[in-house]
């Protein structure tokens, strides 16, 4: 993790794997990184439609689309927690600690 690095909590959803996203942190990741749905979906590697059906809870989401989008904002920083248990970082995460002061 790094500075720029958010983390966001979710309750557990009797729906979803407990690993899982659901809609309103989707959202919220979206809104911190100032993505667009449609860079959400070049980045998870979905259909512009999927990302707007997940967001809005028009769907039942398989869990390959969940983790799909989850690992783009890992990727780009996101941190995602469950019951105060943080999840390892994705490859564009960096480390959280302050930078050493130069000597």
């Amino acid at each position: 993790m790094h500075p720029e690095s958010i983390l966001l909590a979710r309750k557990p959803s009797a729906v979803y794997d407990r690993a899982m996203i659901d809609a309103a942190q989707i959202r919220a990741a979206r809104g911190l990184l100032n993505w667009t749905q449609g860079d959400l979906a070049g980045r998870a590697g979905l259909s512009l439609g999927s990302i707007k059906k997940v967001e809005t809870d028009k769907t039942d989401p398989r869990a390959s689309t969940l983790r799909a989008i989850q690992s783009a904002f890992e990727a780009a920083g996101i941190v995602f927690v469950t019951d105060g248990v943080t999840r390892p970082a994705g490859k564009g995460a960096k480390d959280p600690s302050p930078p050493s002061s130069p000597r």
